[in-house]
């Protein structure tokens, strides 16, 4: 923050140009429909031969939209 420099300039452009195109997206919910939240995770311990990393992550979901995800090595 207090030393910005180019590559940080051209981070923070990139994401404004996502956040622009993605302005109309949303999670839609039925009405009256069931209201259930839902959870899943796995991973996979040294699944990558390459580099014997692990690989885990998970997804929530409310109805129907995900709205809460998460994936890394």
């Amino acid at each position: 923050m207090q030393n910005p420099k180019k590559p940080h300039l051209k981070a923070v452009r990139r994401i404004l140009r996502y956040v622009k195109s993605t302005l109309n997206h949303g999670i839609m919910y039925k009405r009256g429909g069931e209201c259930k939240l839902v959870g899943y995770c796995d991973s996979d311990y040294v699944g990558d031969h390459d580099t014997r990393r692990s690989t885990t992550g998970y997804v929530f979901m409310l109805d129907s939209g995900v709205v809460s995800w998460c994936s890394k090595r």
